[in-house]
């Protein structure tokens, strides 16, 4: 297994491991067919992100399959240039191998290579793993979003959780 910074030639590839994370979990907050990027479009968002500076996006890769991805989102605006918003996700059949893990390593490394100093993430209240996983990152529960989504016709919490690179 590989972790490295995605590249525009990756975009078919990260699109089919998005949709296949929408089919198989609820926490990836997409439904099936809700992502309806095409391959070109995925291409220039991907070139868009590479070339910003402040966000990028990591994969994890298995005999030349995408099993997993680790997004951050920055920002150029004064105020909140120090952050950073991520987003992860890795295929159920390779779950609980570190995976996870070694991808949010990754982002604290860029991030602070990056001068960012605060991390953001949300998770659904019912999602006991990732919030576990979070945690022994350094990810803190800074608040909580009753009702924030609506799965299978049922109001879900979602926790609001943040960490400090740096002080």
């Amino acid at each position: 297994m590989k972790i490295r910074q995605i590249q525009i030639n990756d975009a078919e590839a990260y699109l089919r491991l998005r949709k296949q994370l929408d089919k198989e979990t609820h926490f990836m907050f997409y439904k099936p067919g809700e992502k309806i990027d095409s391959i070109e479009e995925q291409e220039k968002k991907i070139q868009s992100i590479i070339g910003s500076g402040c966000s990028m996006i990591f994969v994890a890769e298995s005999e030349d399959k995408l099993i997993g991805f680790a997004a951050l989102f920055g920002n150029h605006l004064k105020y909140i240039r120090h952050r950073a918003f991520v987003v992860i996700g890795v295929l159920k059949d390779y779950q609980n191998q570190g995976i996870a893990k070694n991808l949010l390593k990754i982002v604290d490394e860029w991030a602070r290579e990056h001068r960012m100093e605060r991390l953001e993430i949300t998770v659904m209240a019912r999602n006991r793993r990732a919030l576990g996983l979070y945690h022994s990152m350094g990810y803190h529960i800074e608040g909580m979003r009753r009702g924030a989504l609506m799965i299978d016709n049922e109001h879900v919490d979602e926790f609001y959780m943040g960490k400090l690179l740096k002080r």
